[in-house]
């Protein structure tokens, strides 16, 4: 067959179609239509333009006289009772034949009975013989030239008075198209445009609802009437109300063929779909526990193949037309990916409308050219409720994937020509819903978008005549396009993150001071408090009524009239309090702006002070109000601030469930006593005393660990790299180290920033309060400004501060504790040589105006800003910071650099060594994250915990000499934990596994929620937990089949077990269809020889071998597997006495029996055995890391001098 262009596309396959039409139709070799209709009122469109002229070709199956024909070569022989006709043909025409004239004369299938070849000289040997000297016929030598253009569009909009009739009566209206294919027009039936999301529907808009119980296999479906039952025995359901969705299709279809000097070609080919897609539903999802799913791609509708429209687009006299048919069938789908961690009622609705083109092309110019676009792609978000108190994320879509067939056909009699090149097209509207912690607040955020996907799939020309298969050609190979159509934030709701107690009653509030407690603005005790600054706090005056505050003749403060430089002792007394109170409320107000938008937190009173109205004091001398560590609050609407009066208690709120969630934020934000007052419209809280040290000592951390951290610093050495700091890089201004990544890369992201008013983010800070080695530290800004709120004044930094209390320190002072030993062995280190350090910048928090061109991690004490003292020096000290050992320098401005260190837990880093790589710092998640990343509680009393490390920023490093970071992080995770056991174990199997397998992405390490997504409720009992604890994975052989999973089984047994087993833990392995899932795990006391446990978790033919390998090693076999070269070594020792033997669950005795001949024998071997055993653990740790000679006495005691005894008798 020629490879010329024409033959690579759709449009030849018409060519032959028409050919071999005009092989039966002589009397006339022209067709011509013309025609185009409108309908005005709903613009329904149909247009036919098609014309040509096909060439006459020799049919022998039709001529009569001829008797016989014979195939020799490149000739017909054939015998007629009369010649005449052939005195008619010509040289180049096509002569056909079918299969009853016994021979065969076509190159395309040289074992098939057909003749199809084109005339290249005739000769008449005899009067009734003739002979026909041919050549390859194609399918071009068949036509001349075919113009043929078809469109049709759907209606735009509907009649206003429609009825059966409007078909009909638009078809009254073509009184121009040729009659015969009029007559093969059927618009009722074929013309059906609009593809409903389900054709059995009757509802414009119907219910759908996807549910299921935990444990369930499969989603349960419910349509229509059938969703009115309850759904609470389901622990998922998803309803979708006013599910509505159709695609309209408008098609053009062209096909130009021009006459080149004798020989048709192709000038244009195009078949185009435009399909205009609307979706609308309302969607409530509720779990009634905490639960994962994941089904994709599940069956809800089906639309079996239907024809849309059939339009003849060729005819000619005596034969059918050739017909352009398009049909299609549609699957409509659901795909559901959720999670969420608790009782949770979530609802969206959206509506998403667009139009898509697929265009397929063919001409001399542009050849082949397939393309995909959109356009007026848009959706319309409507009523949101996404407020969850749980940790929640869910992607539904529900659409179609509709299968188009567009085809150009023609049969008569026994022949049979066919192009039906399929495309299958998908519009997937998808919902995503995805809880976030933005500052004090818990929120569902959610979003929608549209994407297409369009597979136009191999497109087979296919002709049969006579019997005689032509043609069964890939004109135009497969094609996919993916596009993103739209994309639109619904909408996100939030509440406050705040899920305790409504109360939290303790004695504080009901504590009788001493009268010598209660103070006045001369004592010196009123030096504890401070001003609440600002106006994101509410605070009541004490009332127009009150003539003097403090005592007689002095008069009282207003609470409106301050600014933030207002000292204590012209504040008001409700803006006075204990730092430790000032933090609660403003991270109390925080958490109201959050839970109530329209809302702000107000202050009704603080501290106590004797006032007209009540010269005791409102409280009484001995109450903890006199000390400013108590409140009262309430809430006052936004919009009443300005004209909020004292006296005007009907304008707080009344009602009850507010107090009482105002009384749980409290607790929340820190308070250490909170209850509701009989009045039920306002709430007191009070917390403890700040802690003061009064020393230099001061460290501002109170835990027993952190005292002690900020005790070493104070003799902090550096002599292991002061000597080796002159080799250090020398950086220029603009350079970093280390080179050519980002800081991003380097340290990692940040979680999210630290909340100076919230303690539990505090304790992940320390305060630099030492002193021994002269610093100066910039101040936080103008006495006259705010610094991290608008209720704080900013302070200066000149002095470490001597209060516990987080709000009382100096953020430049403020860092994590691994910034704070980098930053002591700088400052060591720079001493040295005779520099000061001058910290201009550390610990910022977002609401700092200079956040917006600062590095995020200053916002969680991982950065710091630094120069010299006195200036000048700045290119020694950007080297001594890399030597000081900071996980990333950068030499910002020739003035300072700044400084940062990865994330670490505690004050001491855990390291995490796995088999390759750097040393990993152990982190702990942040607050929300704790559930995710946390350790299942079931294992949590194991004595194997793996530490949680940060994979963010080392995604493509090597963790052992095959696996990367990112081979066994979970899919959206940046933190994972990982058993080395596990890394040891695949790389032993990577030496004995002849095969290639791969660890499946996602199985190594899961967070809680994508472990519970992965359908945690279906899998079997033993795989639930342990992927949770970084000590399970999945392994798959390349290709999965059943001969390869069993020996990569084998492989895994045989290697993995003596990696943990003299740890006294085991190993379980899972059989599945495609995978082997393997997991360490302690042995349990008195079953310690079932050191490997096995299951069926899918019904496998290979499971058995494996069970049976499971027992061989149960009853006897070698701990160590050797390697092949030492294997068949002779070893001298007696036969069976070769490997350790190990003798668990004993009670106080063993079988030494036999054992006393061995060990005379093998102390030798034994002793050379041990001291290589001591060199290759020198070796292995590194010189000097290992007590030589104490470890050579354990090693002779264990091998040498314990042989025949317990545990191990037997050694080699």
């Amino acid at each position: 067959m020629p490879s010329t262009n024409s033959w690579h596309s759709r449009g030849f396959c018409l060519f032959l179609l028409l050919c071999l039409v005009q092989s039966l139709a002589v009397k006339d070799k022209q067709f011509k239509h013309n025609y185009h209709a409108e309908d005005d009122e709903t613009g329904e469109t149909f247009r036919l333009r098609s014309e040509g002229r096909l060439a006459n070709v020799v049919n022998l199956d039709d001529i009569r006289v001829l008797k016989r024909v014979a195939c020799v070569e490149d000739r017909l022989m054939m015998l007629m009772d009369d010649v005449t006709v052939v005195k008619t043909w010509r040289q180049g025409q096509v002569v056909i034949g079918g299969p009853q004239w016994g021979c065969n004369a076509t190159r395309e299938q040289p074992k098939a009975s057909g003749i199809y070849v084109k005339i290249q000289s005739i000769f008449f040997p005899l009067e009734r013989q003739v002979t026909i000297h041919h050549k390859p016929a194609g399918p071009f030598d068949m036509i001349e030239e075919a113009d043929i253009h078809f469109h049709y569009r759907p209606a735009k909009k509907a009649r206003k008075h429609g009825g059966p009739e409007d078909r009909t009566r638009l078809r009254r209206a073509l009184p121009n198209l040729v009659s015969n294919i009029l007559n093969n027009i059927d618009w009722h039936a074929n013309f059906t445009t609009d593809i409903p999301l389900d054709t059995g529907s009757t509802m414009d808009g119907q219910r759908l609802a996807l549910h299921k119980k935990w444990g369930q296999s499969e989603l349960s479906l419910s349509r229509g009437q059938e969703t009115g039952h309850s759904y609470e025995d389901d622990d998922f359901v998803l309803v979708m109300d006013q599910l509505k969705g159709h695609t309209k299709l408008a098609y053009t279809f062209n096909l130009v063929i021009k006459n080149n000097g004798g020989r048709a070609v192709v000038a244009d080919y195009e078949s185009q779909f435009d399909l205009e897609s609307e979706f609308c539903a309302d969607s409530t999802i509720t779990f009634s526990r905490e639960m994962g799913l994941t089904y994709v791609d599940v069956p809800v509708f089906n639309t079996p193949a239907t024809e849309l429209f059939r339009v003849p687009v060729a005819s000619v006299p005596d034969v059918p037309p050739v017909f352009l048919t398009v049909g299609y069938r549609a699957d409509t789908l659901a795909t559901v990916k959720a999670y969420t961690a608790g009782a949770t009622s979530l609802r969206t609705a959206f509506n998403a409308s667009g139009s898509t083109t697929i265009s397929h092309r063919n001409d001399p110019v542009f050849k082949t050219r397939s393309d995909v676009s959109s356009r007026d792609w848009l959706i319309e978000p409507e009523e949101q409720s996404l407020q969850s108190s749980f940790a929640a994320r869910l992607n539904f879509s529900v659409y179609q994937k509709l299968y188009f067939m567009p085809a150009v056909s023609w049969h008569f009699h026994d022949v049979d020509i066919e192009l039906s090149p399929p495309v299958e097209v998908t519009i997937r509207p998808e919902v995503h819903l995805k809880s976030n912690n933005p500052g004090v607040a818990q929120c569902v955020e959610s979003d929608a978008n549209v994407d297409a996907h369009v597979l136009v799939h191999n497109a087979y020309f296919s002709a049969d005549a006579f019997g005689l298969s032509l043609w069964n050609v890939l004109l135009e190979p497969s094609k996919t396009h993916d596009i993103h159509l739209v994309n639109l934030s619904l909408g996100q709701e939030c509440e406050a993150r705040c899920y305790g107690p409504e109360a939290l009653v303790s004695s504080l509030l009901n504590t009788t001071l001493t009268s010598t407690s209660a103070f006045s603005r001369n004592d010196l005790q009123f030096e504890s408090l401070i001003t609440l600054n600002g106006d994101v706090v509410v605070v009541q005056d004490g009332g127009s009524e009150i003539t003097w505050c403090g005592h007689q003749n002095s008069s009282c403060y207003s609470c409106d009239l301050h600014s933030v430089d207002t000292q204590p002792q012209h504040s008001c007394a409700a803006r006075l309090m204990t730092s430790r109170l000032a933090s609660v409320l403003t991270l109390l107000s925080e958490l109201v702006s959050v839970e109530w938008p329209n809302k702000q937190l107000l202050v009704l009173e603080s501290w106590d002070e004797p006032t007209s109205s009540f010269p005791l004091g409102r409280h009484g001398a001995s109450s903890i109000f006199s000390e400013g560590r108590a409140a009262s609050v309430s809430l006052i609407e936004r919009n009443n601030v300005s004209s909020f009066t004292n006296k005007s208690a009907s304008s707080l709120p009344s009602i009850t469930s507010i107090i009482q969630r105002l009384a749980q934020l409290a607790v929340c934000a820190g308070a250490n006593d909170v209850r509701t007052t009989p009045s039920k419209n306002h709430i007191e809280i009070a917390v403890e005393k700040n802690d003061f040290e009064m020393s230099s000592s001061s460290n501002g951390v109170d835990e027993e660990s952190g005292a002690s951290f900020m005790k070493s610093m104070e003799s902090l050495s550096v002599s292991d790299v002061a000597d080796i700091c002159s080799q250090a890089p020398r950086l220029s201004p603009g350079n970093q180290w280390p080179q050519g990544i980002s800081l991003e890369e380097g340290c990692g992201p940040t979680d999210r920033p630290l909340n100076r008013a919230n303690r539990k983010h505090m304790k992940q800070l320390v305060h630099w309060n030492l002193t021994d080695i002269p610093a100066t530290f910039e101040p936080e800004g103008l006495s006259s400004q705010w610094c991290s709120y608008q209720t704080r004044q900013c302070h200066d930094c000149s002095q470490p501060s001597m209060s516990l209390e987080p709000w009382d320190w100096c953020s430049t002072r403020m860092m994590t504790p691994r910034l704070l030993v980098r930053l002591r062995k700088l400052q060591i280190l720079a001493n040295m040589q005779n520099i000061s350090l001058h910290i201009l910048m550390s610990f910022q928090e977002p609401t700092e105006k200079q956040m917006n061109v600062l590095p995020s991690l200053f916002t969680e004490g991982r950065g710091i800003r630094l120069s010299t003292f006195p200036s000048g020096r700045e290119t020694t000290l950007a080297s001594l910071a890399v030597c000081a050992g900071f996980d990333f320098v950068s030499f910002t401005d020739p003035t300072y650099i700044e400084a940062f260190v990865k994330k670490q837990s505690g004050f001491q880093a855990s390291l995490v060594s796995f088999l390759e790589g750097p040393l990993r710092p152990a982190v702990v998640s942040d607050e929300p994250d704790v559930l995710e990343y946390g350790y299942p509680d079931e294992l949590a009393e194991e004595t194997v915990l793996p530490e949680l490390v940060d994979g963010h920023f080392a995604s493509s490093v090597y963790i052992s000499e095959h696996v990367l970071v990112k081979d066994v992080t979970s899919y959206d995770g940046r933190y994972f934990r990982l058993d080395p056991a596990l890394l040891e174990c695949v790389e032993l199997v990577k030496m004995d596994y002849s095969g290639k397998f791969e660890i499946l992405k996602g199985s190594a390490y899961r967070t809680r929620s994508a472990n519970f997504q992965q359908n945690i409720d279906l899998r079997h009992i033993q795989e639930t937990l342990r992927f949770q604890a970084g000590q399970a994975l999945q392994l798959s052989s390349i290709p999965p089949s059943t001969q390869d999973l069993l020996a990569l089984a084998t492989s895994v047994l045989r290697e993995c077990p003596p990696v943990v087993r003299l740890g006294m833990r085991g190993m379980g392995l899972g059989c599945h269809a495609d995978h082997i899932y393997i997991d360490f795990r302690p042995l349990i006391p008195g079953f310690e020889r079932y050191y490997v446990t096995v299951w069926e978790a899918e019904n496998t033919s290979y499971c058995q071998d494996v069970r049976k390998l499971q027992r061989e090693m149960i009853e006897g076999g070698p701990v160590v597997q050797a390697l092949p070269a030492t294997t068949c070594k002779d070893r001298g020792l007696k036969p069976g006495l070769e490997f350790l033997s190990f003798q668990f669950g004993q009670n106080a005795h063993c079988n030494v029996d036999g054992q006393e001949q061995f060990c005379i024998a093998s102390r030798e071997a034994r002793e050379k055995a041990a001291d290589s055993l001591q060199v290759l653990l020198t070796s292995a740790a590194g010189y000097g890391r290992l007590p030589r000679f104490e470890l050579i006495d354990n090693i002779r005691a264990c091998l040498v001098d314990l042989c025949g005894g317990c545990p191990g008798s037997g050694m080699y």
